[in-house]
C-alpha cells in the first residue's frame, strides 16, 4: 500500500513539474476550434495558428465524434506541439455544445474563434491581442475578414475572395458579426454564465453574441487595413437560409430587451437608437461611432423617412429645393412638399416619384398615383 502511495505521489510530482515547464503560466489567448469530419481541411486551420507571429496561445480542439481520420490527425499534431489540447466527444453533440466544451476548457485571458474549414493570417493573434489590451472597454473584437467561395474558382485554380467588411452595428439585421476570428474576454462569459444554445444547429453564434450584448458587452471593429481571417463558404449566400430560425429568435430577444415592437418595415435607425438608449456604451470606440453618425440622421438633421418598394431611406433637405438620400446620396429636385401629407420629387437618375404620408408608420410611402 505504501509503495502504491509513493508511486502515485511520484507521478503527481512529475505531472506538476511537466505542466509548469511546458505550459505558460498566463495564457493570453485560447483559440477554440470545433471540428466534425473535416480531416482534409483541419490541418490548414491548425497550421495557421501554430505559425502566428504571436505565440502566447493555446489551441483547444473539440472533435465532435468525427468518423473520418480526424482523430489520427489530431494525435500527430499533439506530438508536434504542446500548445494543442484535444477534447473528444464520444457522441456527436452538435456545434453549439462543441463550442461550449471549448469555452469551458479554455484558460486564456481571451478566447478567439476559428472553425476547422477556415484559417487565420499570420498576424491575426498579434493584432487581435494588442487591440484588446489597448482597449479595455471592448468586450468583443471583430476583425476584418475575407470570404472564399468553394464554388467560384479563378482560372489559376485559386478561390474567389470577397471582402467581409461589415460594420459591427449591422448585427441588428442579421449575423453580420460572424463567428470566425472574433475575440472576446473569457471572464465576461464566466461572470454572466453565457453559453451557446444547443437548440440551434446554425446561427448559434448570433444568439451567443446577443446574450453577451444584452448582458452589457461592448463591440468594436478591430481596425486594420487588411483581413486577419479568411473563412470558407460552400457557395453563394445560401448558408444564410439555414439560419433563419436562429436569426428570428435572436432578434425577438433583442427587441424584447430594448422594448421595440416589430413593424412591417422595421427601421434600422429606430432600432439602433433604442439599442443606444438601453446600452449607451455598446460601441465604445470612435471609429464605430463615426460610422453610426454617418448612416443614421442626427436630431439636428432636417429629414423625412421614405418607404419605396425597393428601399427605405431618409430624405435630407438641402438648399435650392434640392434633396438627397442619406444612404446613397442620390439627388433630386423637390417639386412638392406638404408636411405630413405628400412629397413629390424628381430624381436626377430615376425620374419623378410621389410619396404619401402614413401616420401609423410615421413615414412617407411610395405611391404610383401622381
Amino acid at each position: 500500500m505504501a509503495k502504491k502511495l509513493i508511486l502515485i505521489l511520484f507521478i503527481s510530482v512529475i505531472c506538476l513539474l511537466t505542466y509548469k515547464i511546458f505550459i505558460p503560466k498566463n495564457i493570453a489567448v485560447s483559440v477554440i476550434i470545433p471540428t466534425y469530419n473535416r480531416a482534409a481541411l483541419l490541418p490548414r486551420a491548425i497550421d495557421s495558428i501554430l505559425n502566428q507571429t504571436f505565440q502566447n496561445f493555446e489551441i483547444v480542439i473539440i472533435d465532435d465524434a468525427s468518423t473520418d481520420n480526424t482523430a489520427q490527425i489530431l494525435k500527430e499534431y499533439k506530438k508536434k506541439s504542446n500548445k494543442i489540447k484535444v477534447i473528444t466527444h464520444e457522441k456527436n453533440q452538435g456545434v453549439a455544445q462543441a463550442r461550449n466544451t471549448g469555452n469551458q476548457q479554455a484558460r486564456g485571458k481571451y478566447i478567439a474563434l476559428l472553425d476547422s474549414d477556415d484559417y487565420a493570417l499570420p498576424n491575426f493573434l498579434e493584432t487581435a491581442f494588442s487591440f484588446m489590451e489597448e482597449n479595455p472597454s471592448v468586450t468583443i473584437g471583430v476583425p476584418v475578414k475575407d470570404t472564399y467561395f468553394e464554388s467560384r474558382k479563378n482560372k489559376d485554380g485559386s478561390y474567389e475572395i470577397i471582402p467581409w467588411h461589415y460594420p459591427v452595428y449591422n448585427f441588428i439585421d442579421n449575423n453580420y458579426l460572424g463567428n470566425v476570428g472574433n475575440i472576446f474576454r473569457r471572464d465576461f462569459i464566466q461572470k454572466h454564465q453565457i453559453k451557446y444554445d444547443s437548440k440551434f444547429t446554425c446561427g448559434e453564434d448570433y444568439h451567443f453574441w446577443m446574450q453577451m450584448i444584452i448582458k452589457g458587452a461592448t463591440l468594436a471593429k478591430i481596425k486594420t487595413e487588411t483581413a486577419l481571417i479568411v473563412f470558407r463558404a460552400y457557395g453563394g449566400n445560401s448558408w444564410w437560409g439555414n439560419c433563419k430560425y436562429a436569426v428570428k429568435f435572436t432578434r425577438e430577444e433583442l427587441f424584447k430587451n430594448i422594448n421595440y415592437h416589430p413593424q412591417e418595415n422595421d427601421d434600422f435607425c429606430d432600432i439602433l437608437s433604442l439599442i443606444l438608449k438601453k446600452h449607451p456604451n455598446i460601441f465604445p470606440l470612435k471609429h464605430d461611432q463615426t460610422q453610426i453618425n454617418n448612416i443614421c440622421p442626427k436630431e439636428t438633421d432636417i429629414y423625412v423617412r421614405l418607404n419605396h418598394p425597393a428601399w427605405q431611406d431618409y430624405l435630407i433637405f438641402s438648399k435650392n429645393n434640392r434633396v438627397y438620400r442619406k444612404k446613397t446620396k442620390d439627388e433630386a429636385s423637390l417639386l412638392l412638399f406638404i408636411p405630413h401629407k405628400k412629397i413629390t420629387i424628381k430624381w436626377d437618375k430615376w425620374g419623378e416619384e410621389t410619396f404619401i404620408y402614413n401616420e401609423n408608420q410615421n413615414r412617407y410611402i411610395y405611391s404610383d398615383k401622381k
